[in-house]
């Protein structure tokens, strides 16, 4: 397949070279290529295929074509091997595909893992003239699919784990601890379709391979003694052998809980309900829709951490710049059945500012807000991609909303945060969060519809974005 595009540059070639050795008016002193000696029309001598051309081979790390017994194989067709030949160091194989189609591919050794290959230019009806068509440009393929040594991705590096298992992975830019035992890397490596990291300890040598997944910090993972081949023809390890990995991160370092640090928000709030007046249902309608604007800062005021547990003490200040209520009250008549307007207002507060105090204690591995009514989940001390936490203290002091869960959908690139989204018709959370510097932004969205008898329109809706970040004293 790859022979095709060779065609127009060896024409090219053959006429430049006669082009040259005419204006020279000598022979070339360059001794051939073995590949430029062969004599289509000299003598073949019938051989059996050669041991060590079976196999597998590649070419541009991809799979090329398999050479069997009786038949050649490559990513368009198998054909049948009807004869082996032989010219000085050249091989050439003939083979068939359907009924009288013929092909020749020539073969010469470069080493153990190494042949250089051409194929016939086209195909023929007649297994003869098969043997005199003109050969594409040659080519080098290798018996095994290359490794190209490369950069570790940098969503690699950190802590990693089996959900709801025991086996911990510990990746840095030097070494790999794979069950609290340390190895040194050594190279990292891809073929194009897996990759894989060559890692040491003392004598031992290992690969260990992987297929990350950067958006959502998912990796599938297998370990193997030395270097071995265990890859299929397409570079693919089997499907048994992967095994499914989390990256997590420490909240308490990543948020970070860190008595002294402040963030800082501009944050937009809204609030509409829009009854409609029905005359099957609804007499009277009080239509509101507040909108704010303005700062939230959360503040780390106090920690305290021991062998045992942790707490931490939070102060968070929502500043309104400016809220705004419209309320519109309608009824219909009873005398008259007609929709009339009761009132119609607007009314404008400025500079307010809501204070509040949370308390966080660990316990049992997790985060919990010390509330009058008992305690309640804040977050698990390890948060993956998709990990929900309570995010209570973002509440807008007016807000009747008590769902503030969201996932936290994590990436430490602080170019490029990876989405927390939770959606269906009529709910959506986005949560970016950052490993080091904790929420960057939020958006939370709740709405209700309905359109049959009373219709009505809810809609409830409430952006962060961090504007400040300033971090404790460690």
């Amino acid at each position: 397949m790859q022979l095709s595009i060779r065609l127009s540059k060896a024409f090219n070639f053959i006429i430049i070279c006669l082009i040259a050795s005419f204006f020279s008016g000598c022979e070339s002193t360059n001794p051939l290529a073995p590949e430029e000696k062969i004599d289509l029309h000299g003598e073949w001598t019938a051989v059996l295929i050669p041991e060590n051309l079976l196999g597998n081979w590649f070419w541009n790390s991809m799979w090329d074509m398999t050479i069997g017994l009786e038949t050649i194989e490559d990513s368009v067709k198998t054909t049948a091997i009807l004869a082996v030949e032989k010219q000085g160091e050249i091989f050439r194989i003939i083979h068939k595909f359907k009924e009288n189609v013929y092909f020749v591919t020539y073969f010469r050794f470069s080493s153990d893992n190494e042949i250089r290959m051409a194929a016939s230019d086209g195909a023929a009806r007649d297994i003869d003239k098969v043997r005199l068509l003109p050969l594409l440009e040659w080519y080098t393929a290798t018996r095994i699919l290359p490794w190209e040594n490369t950069t570790l991705p940098p969503e690699l590096p950190g802590n990693w784990h089996i959900p709801d298992g025991e086996e911990e992975i510990v990746i840095n830019e030097s070494s790999i601890t794979l069950s609290g035992k340390n190895w040194n890397i050594e190279a990292s490596q891809t073929n194009g379709t897996i990759s894989r990291i060559v890692i040491k300890s003392g004598m031992a040598q290992k690969s260990f391979y992987y297929r990350l997944n950067i958006r959502n910090y998912t990796m599938e993972a297998a370990l193997k003694d030395g270097l071995e081949i265990i890859h299929d023809k397409f570079g693919h390890l089997p499907e048994s052998e992967w095994s499914n990995f989390s990256r997590w991160w420490d909240i308490k370092e990543s948020f970070p809980l860190v008595e002294g640090t402040r963030w800082r928000y501009e944050f937009n709030y809204r609030n509409l309900y829009d009854p409609q007046l029905d005359f099957f249902g609804r007499w009277d309608a009080k239509k509101h829709d507040i909108k704010a604007s303005g700062s939230f800062e959360l503040v780390l005021v106090a920690s305290k951490t021991n062998s045992v547990s942790s707490s931490y003490r939070f102060s968070s200040s929502f500043h309104i710049d400016k809220e705004e209520c419209y309320i519109h009250h309608s009824r219909v008549n009873p005398e008259n059945y007609l929709p009339e307007i009761l009132s119609d207002t607007t009314t404008v507060e400025e500079n307010l500012v809501f204070t509040n105090e949370y308390l966080i204690v660990e316990d049992n591995d997790s985060l919990w807000y010390e509330t009058e009514e008992g305690r309640k989940l804040f977050s698990p001390v390890q948060v993956s991609w998709g990990t929900f936490a309570y995010l209570k203290m973002f509440t807008y002091p007016k807000s009747k909303t008590e769902d503030y869960f969201f996932a936290l959908l994590i990436n430490p690139s602080q170019a490029s945060p990876a989405l927390a989204f939770v959606s269906h018709d009529l709910f959506e959370e986005e949560c970016y969060f950052i490993p080091g510097r904790g929420i960057k932004n939020i958006h939370y969205f709740h709405g209700e519809y309905r359109v049959m008898t009373a219709p009505s329109t809810y809609e409830e809706e409430l952006t962060f974005e961090l504007t400040e970040f300033v971090p404790g004293n460690y």
